[in-house]
Formats: C-alpha cells, sequence, structure tokens
C-alpha cells in the first residue's frame, strides 16, 4: 500500500490545481507501475496504491480520489466485490475495472463501474479515464475523440 508521503516515482508533486488524483489497486506490482506510468504520462496523479480489495476500499475512503483502477482478479476480495463498495462509498469517482479475463469487461458495468478495460488495451487507459471524467462532468465523451 502507498499512501500519502510515501514515495511513488509516478506521482508528480500536488498543487491546488492539482491533476486528476487516481487510487490503482492491482495486486502486481508491475501492472501497478504501468498502468501508473501511463496515468502519469496523460498528466494524471497517482496518489495511492492497494494490493487487494480492502486495501483499495481503506485507501479510496482515506484519499477521496477522482478515480479508482481496480484490477479484476484480485487476491481474496476480487475486483467484481471490490467495485460495488467503491461505488456505494465514493459515488461521484471514476472507477475502471482492469481485466485479463474474455468477457469480464462487459462484467465491469454491472458490477458498477464506469467502464472495463481489457489488460491489453492499457495503453489507452489515460484517454479512457479523461473521456469518462468528461462524460461525468457533463460532457460528451465521444466529443474527445
Amino acid at each position: 500500500m502507498v499512501a500519502p508521503g510515501d514515495h511513488n516515482p509516478f506521482t508528480p508533486p500536488m498543487t491546488e490545481s492539482a491533476a486528476t488524483r487516481v487510487l490503482l489497486c492491482d495486486d502486481d506490482p508491475v501492472a501497478r507501475d504501468v498502468a501508473g506510468s501511463i496515468l502519469h504520462e496523460s498528466g494524471f496523479a497517482v496518489v495511492g496504491e492497494a494490493a487487494n480489495g480492502p486495501e483499495c476500499i481503506q485507501l479510496a475512503e482515506m484519499l477521496r480520489p477522482d478515480v479508482v483502477i481496480v484490477d479484476h482478479a484480485l487476491i481474496g476480495m476480487s475486483g467484481l466485490e471490490t467495485v460495488p463498495v467503491l461505488r456505494r462509498r465514493l459515488p461521484d469517482a471514476v472507477i475502471v475495472l482492469l481485466t485479463a479475463f474474455d468477457g469480464a469487461v462487459a462484467d465491469a458495468t454491472g458490477a458498477g463501474a464506469d467502464a472495463g478495460l481489457d489488460k491489453t488495451d492499457v495503453p489507452r487507459l489515460g484517454r479512457l479515464v479523461e473521456e469518462l471524467r468528461h462524460a461525468r462532468a457533463g460532457g460528451d465523451a465521444t466529443a474527445l475523440g
């Protein structure tokens, strides 16, 4: 678990006009590093990292991120079990479920996520989050391209 004050090489310095705040939840530290790098390059601030569902929920309540990225296949409490809890506790957050399982992307919205993304498409994660944030703010996500 990486929380405020801990060093995270992908988190830019926070300012008054801080970037969109993201919490990453994946049991694979390499996957978290890759997603964090992509998000950082897209201008997002990774404010925390969790390795399992309970950690993700705890950090989400503490950090109140704008976006939560959750892996489908977490050990113990799966991403599909974690997402509904996050949705109830952070109703305004954008939640994206990442998966490597065929057909599981469709399960994401049923669990309460705003979108599901296959891990093979993770390079477009930053763009997807930007589109979802824009749509949540009342804009037309398709207008972004």
